[in-house]
Order: C-alpha cells, then structure tokens, then sequence
C-alpha cells in the first residue's frame, strides 16, 4: 500500500515515476537485518520496529511475483477495495 501512496503524491506533482522492485526487496531484506533506518531515541514516539520484530513479524524472504500467483489475484480481487475503502469515502 505504501507503494501506491508514493505513485499517487508523484501523480499529484504531474511527474513520472520509475521504481526498482529489487531496491524494495532489498529494503525489505535490510530491515529484517538491521530493523528500521532512524536513530530509535529520536523516533520513539513513533514505535519503529526493532530487526528482531521485523523477523518474527514479516515471514519468509521478499521475491518478486507476478500476477499468475493466485494469491496475488486473490487480493486484488478482495483484499484491496477491502482496504481502500477504510480510505475511500465514495
């Protein structure tokens, strides 16, 4: 989801967007390594998650699907309009 709201502020500015999927799997990778990028005393007001909770938490390694995997299609089917509509008020 957080993909779409950086695709839709870009949109906003009336400017293309390019994104790298192996730069969010690698993100993605960092984080269950060396938890969140911010100074924890600074931001801890906003709860950041610490590497060990991000291994319990996120399952399995981050890979690249394409739409042919059913639970891909499964939750562009359900679980996004489920999701957008707690932001949606149409």
């Amino acid at each position: 989801m957080h993909v779409q709201n950086g695709v839709a502020f870009v949109y906003s500015l009336n400017s293309p967007v390019s994104m790298r999927i192996e730069a969010i799997i690698t993100f993605m990778r960092e984080l269950k390594v060396y938890g969140m990028p911010f100074d924890f005393d600074r931001s801890a007001a906003y709860s950041s998650l610490e590497a060990a909770q991000f291994r319990d938490l996120v399952l399995g390694e981050p890979r690249h699907q394409t739409k042919r995997s059913p639970l891909l299609q499964i939750a562009d089917l359900y679980l996004f309009p489920m999701a957008k509509a707690g932001y949606d008020s149409s």
